[in-house]
């Protein structure tokens, strides 16, 4: 599968900004009644349906846990079952989320995209907060790369790691309790840059550090980190939807 995937989504993400009311009322569907992502974007004449390389792609409100992409990596839904609606529906409960058969990060290049609709009130109030995806099981060359909601400064966060270090990057929107958004994290080695889309729309680039680990091995996860499963600290609440992986 190819990486190319990430400076392309770059490029369209910047020629391509949310139009009109069409976008917007795409938007507010949310993975229940979405119409393929590129196209609630950027309007009819961008691509429609969205493109078919990804690695991975779980709609959890049409076809539950089954991985559609060729990946196949199937995931477990813990204490819940996906509906037609909301998909992952986790709400305020501490124990519920999905566990991935296997990692999800193949590369030092990739791009991850999720729907979200966050329940902020209900999430812990600290910087380790609201893990979105997780594919990580304990420190150093068993982690590879995190997305998270950080409570405490109301932003997105990307982690990547490798054995010896780890960059952290916080993002600059304002998240909106219960409203659906669309996020798209790209880590791009080749350009050197880690950057997170917000609805279509670059929320920040910057520069990377460190070359991301690809030897994670363990069950990644959604809606909670994988490495602490126990902990709630960690806990996502809320809805999750149409998660890809490129």
């Amino acid at each position: 599968v190819s990486r190319s995937i990430s400076s392309r989504w770059k490029r369209f993400a910047l020629l391509f900004p949310i139009v009109g009311m069409a976008a917007a009322t795409a938007l507010a569907q949310g993975p229940g009644g979405q119409r393929g992502f590129f196209q609630a974007w950027y309007g009819a004449s961008a691509f429609v349906p969205a493109p078919t390389d990804y690695l991975h792609f779980w709609n959890p409100a049409v076809t539950g846990d089954s991985d559609q992409g060729p990946g196949g990596n199937d995931g477990d839904s813990i204490n819940f079952a996906p509906d037609s609606v909301n998909g992952w529906d986790m709400g305020t409960a501490n124990n519920k989320y999905v566990l991935l058969d296997g990692p999800i990060t193949n590369g030092t290049s990739y791009t991850v995209t999720a729907w979200i609709k966050p329940d902020i009130t209900a999430m812990d109030n600290n910087q380790f907060g609201g893990w979105i995806v997780s594919d990580r099981t304990g420190g150093g060359s068993t982690l590879d790369f995190q997305l998270n909601y950080n409570k405490a400064q109301s932003a997105y966060r990307m982690s990547v790691f490798n054995s010896s270090a780890t960059q952290i990057q916080e993002f600059n929107t304002n998240v909106t309790d219960n409203v659906w958004q669309h996020l798209a994290g790209v880590v791009d080695s080749t350009a050197g840059t880690i950057e997170l889309f917000v609805d279509g729309v670059s929320d920040g680039s910057t520069a990377l550090t460190i070359t991301p680990n690809d030897s994670y091995a363990g069950r990644a996860s959604i809606g909670i980190s994988s490495w602490e499963l126990t902990f709630t600290g960690t806990k996502y609440h809320g809805s999750i939807g149409k998660v890809r992986f490129y």
